[in-house]
């Protein structure tokens, strides 16, 4: 049987509908569904979807949608711009896209925010005396700038962010070949599609 879907998300919504259906209705267990996807981008729909339904998922590819480094980097960003508190995702993403903050510098900020019972945001602000201050600084104000569209729709704000990074630019110098930077552009197309299903509450 062939079906056609107006969109991913409709496609999605169907195989994981099929699978409840088969565990349900015809006492199948969950493991004995499989779906195969043409690219790895592909999975976000699944994941997401199938999460959303509680439907217990195991990939037998590369990983998750969700663990792409060009992925990951962007959902730090958010998680970041949400709680600035979080030393975590800052430094996941002090030096994406690159600016040339040396592990040096992070070292001599992170014993100062440590000593002083500070977060690394708050020891940027505190410190003056390490290097790198206007690559932090602009950071700081970057994140200053999207945090006054956090109560925006998360499509806008993921807009807003992919466009003051340069974030496509970004994506294609650090790809090894046309393909792979195709990959990594489509996935992010793909979260641009998930991050319109969501709004902030």
């Amino acid at each position: 049987m062939i079906s056609v879907y107006n969109d991913g998300f409709e496609e999605a919504e169907s195989v994981s509908n099929k699978a409840l259906e088969a565990v349900r209705i015809y006492g199948m267990n969950y493991s004995d569904v499989a779906i195969l996807c043409r690219t790895n981008a592909e999975l976000a729909l699944y994941e997401q979807v199938f999460a959303d339904k509680e439907i217990p998922v195991r990939l037998s590819s590369q990983g998750s949608f969700f663990d792409r480094k060009e992925i990951a980097d962007l959902l730090a960003y958010l998680k970041h711009i949400a709680n600035r508190d979080d030393d975590m995702s800052f430094r996941q993403i002090v030096n994406v896209p690159t600016r040339y903050i040396t592990n040096a510098s992070m070292i001599e900020l992170d014993g100062y925010a440590k000593s002083h019972d500070m977060t690394l945001e708050k020891a940027i602000e505190d410190y003056v005396g390490f290097k790198h201050r206007k690559s932090y600084y602009r950071l700081i104000n970057l994140f200053d700038e999207l945090e006054e569209e956090r109560h925006s729709k998360p499509n806008r704000v993921l807009n807003q962010l992919v466009h003051k990074l340069g974030y496509r630019s970004y994506i294609e110098t650090k790809s090894n070949t046309t393909q792979d930077a195709y990959n990594r552009l489509e996935a992010l197309i793909d979260c641009f599609e998930i991050s319109k299903k969501y709004s902030y509450h």
